[in-house]
């Protein structure tokens, strides 16, 4: 049962970044317009990936949108090996990391209505290569 459930979040997480890719590749024709629907895509397949990892390592669904949270849950080799390659393609310094991801955290549910606030911060490059070098684990 949860080998099945496990391939069908991978089957969603790959949509999520399909989806990512699409916007993005249209992205500076309007950002304006269709940044949000990238930062939520990519916010949701960075959840997704990590949802999968926990899954795998636990035989239990995780729970939350906090990226943070779902982040303390996966095994610190994963995080370790994980840290540079997202750094990388920004480029971020990883030091930087921790701080990336304490803000873009909450980027699902903070940006799905952001409309509702005017000082939301994230980074959908930062969310689509966490969920990119999540998922070749």
């Amino acid at each position: 049962m949860v080998y099945i459930r496990n391939e069908r979040l991978e089957q969603c997480l790959d949509g999520f970044l399909m989806a990512c890719q699409v916007i993005k590749n249209d992205f500076e024709k309007s950002p304006s317009i269709i940044g949000t629907p990238l930062l939520v895509n990519a916010a949701f397949a960075a959840e997704l990936a990590l949802k999968r990892l926990i899954e795998r390592a636990t035989g239990k669904p995780a729970r939350g949108h906090k990226i943070r949270d779902l982040w303390g849950q996966i095994d610190p080799t994963v995080q370790a090996k994980v840290v540079p390659l997202v750094c990388a393609p920004i480029p971020l310094d990883v030091s930087r990391f921790d701080e990336y991801l304490d803000k873009c955290s909450n980027t699902f549910v903070e940006w799905r209505y952001m409309y509702e606030k005017s000082d939301n911060f994230s980074n959908y490059l930062f969310l689509m290569n966490l969920a990119i070098e999540l998922r070749r684990h």
